[in-house]
């Protein structure tokens, strides 16, 4: 199950510097994806693009790492 991460504030990266269990940093830790500068909405159309498109593992990965 591919899971992408995403913030729902106004603007902005998602992130933090704590690493405490259910933060960021330990989600990413598990393997979610980190859908970095795009909102939770837009995060989704692209995980459903991609899936649609066959990605998964590695290549999906780096399909949210293009942007």
């Amino acid at each position: 199950i591919a899971v992408v991460l995403s913030s729902r504030t106004g603007a902005g990266a998602i992130g933090d510097p704590y690493g405490y269990p259910g933060s960021a940093t330990g989600l990413l830790r598990l393997g979610l994806i980190p859908a970095h500068e795009l909102p939770g909405h837009k995060a989704r159309l692209q995980l459903m693009l991609a899936l649609g498109n066959g990605l998964r593992g590695a290549a999906l990965r780096a399909y949210f790492e293009e942007g």
